[in-house]
């Protein structure tokens, strides 16, 4: 009994290191900057194609909503949210995640709110949306969960939208880290390595299709906008942040078109990116 307790610490540990070793390089690779920063170039990520000036667009956004860059009204935050999303999909952004640690968005009167929101939202400027969330007793799947706006042909665009809350994903990125750890010992073994084989950038690929073949991967973010008055994650899911550009915004309330465009020059104009 005394061994096999000694058994799982040592894989569990070896588990906790892996994540640990990635949480470092997110945090060594992501950029902070507020949307009147000055712009600057960014480095090609793992496993992620490097686009030129001419043909760089952000694909995905995220929005993480620090508690104290909010008001208390749910249903006012998402329409803002819904706003956004729609400003969006009009510069070819195709998905987008809203993020609120407590579920403000993502919980059962979160979701109803933000469904009506993009609803409204949608039937006003004319597009189509597809909002999906956490199934944490589904082991974490992503599940659509609504669909609306613009009928058949008619839609402008289409948009994808995440209604996401802390520990959305983290026990999808756990285990598949524990699983990449696992397999690199074997590497290890077999190939003779120096070092370790998980650090080599080809795993970030088998991460993502292990949790894209069980269907709780959540697409890396180009571009991140973070409402608060301090910088903070606020336990935002970590995969989705090693290959993007982050900017802060003091409040999500004040936040204006024009803000947002500047953002999305500012990611096209860098020469070279993190981003897909």
């Amino acid at each position: 009994m005394v061994y096999i307790a000694l058994v799982v610490r040592h894989l569990v540990r070896r588990s906790c290191v892996a994540v640990a070793s990635w949480a470092r390089s997110i945090a060594r690779g992501a950029r902070v900057m507020s949307s009147t920063s000055p712009v600057g170039a960014s480095r090609a990520g793992p496993g992620r194609e490097t686009r030129t000036r001419a043909d760089a667009k952000p694909r995905t956004a995220a929005f993480v909503l620090a508690r104290d860059g909010i008001g208390e009204d749910a249903r006012a935050t998402c329409e803002r949210l819904a706003e956004i999303a729609s400003w969006c999909g009009a510069v070819g952004i195709e998905r987008v995640s809203a993020y609120e640690s407590s579920g403000r968005v993502a919980d059962g009167r979160g979701r109803d709110a933000m469904r009506d929101a993009l609803e409204r939202r949608a039937r006003r400027d004319g597009f189509a949306y597809v909002l999906r969330a956490c199934d944490r007793e589904n082991g974490g799947k992503i599940d659509v969960i609504a669909r609306g706006g613009g009928d058949g042909g008619s839609s402008a665009w289409t948009i994808e939208v995440d209604a996401l809350r802390a520990e959305d994903a983290c026990a999808a990125l756990v285990a598949a880290a524990t699983r990449a750890d696992v397999e690199s010992v074997d590497d290890e073994r077999d190939e003779d390595h120096e070092g370790r084989a998980f650090e080599n950038k080809r795993h970030v690929g088998k991460i993502e299709r292990w949790m894209r073949d069980r269907g709780n991967f959540l697409t890396p973010a180009d571009v991140v906008v973070v409402f608060g008055e301090v910088f903070h994650l606020d336990g935002y899911p970590p995969w989705q942040l090693y290959a993007a550009e982050m900017f802060h915004e003091t409040s999500l309330e004040a936040f204006t078109r024009e803000k947002f465009a500047r953002i999305v020059e500012k990611y096209r104009t860098t020469a070279q990116r993190f981003g897909r």
